[in-house]
């Protein structure tokens, strides 16, 4: 894969155009969630302030219920992973231009100034 790829098409119907249609590639990360695992908290030999910090610790805590007894907490431990990949930003444009206009076509990342000119025949080569 290539950090530019794309394609920039000059034609001619009645006026003078340009398409570009470009992607620039660039590198980043992201977290991806891996697993979730739900591991058992005891609650003997615990006070009500620490039942109460793991529920407000902004993790999240399920329980167990046995009829009306609660026999168990356990706390989701969320496992990530860092993932590579190459962010895509497209430079999509068609402009009609004239003939030794310049024109700067703009996007956040790149930009692109383009000057079209005739060009005469030789008629001698």
């Amino acid at each position: 894969m290539y950090e530019l790829d794309g394609f920039i098409r000059v034609y001619v119907q009645h006026y003078l155009f340009i398409e570009t249609d470009l992607v620039l590639r660039e590198p980043g990360e992201r977290k991806v969630l891996k697993d979730v695992n739900a591991v058992p908290v005891p609650l003997e030999n615990q006070t009500d302030t620490e039942t109460d910090s793991l529920l407000s610790n902004n993790t999240q805590v399920t329980s167990t219920t046995e009829g009306n007894t609660v026999t168990g907490l356990q706390k989701l431990e969320r496992e990530y992973e860092v993932e590579k990949y190459l962010e895509p930003y497209v430079l999509k444009q068609k402009r009609r231009m004239r003939s030794g206009e310049v024109h700067y076509l703009d996007h956040p990342l790149m930009g692109l100034i383009i000057q079209v000119t005739r060009v005469e025949k030789d008629e001698n080569a």
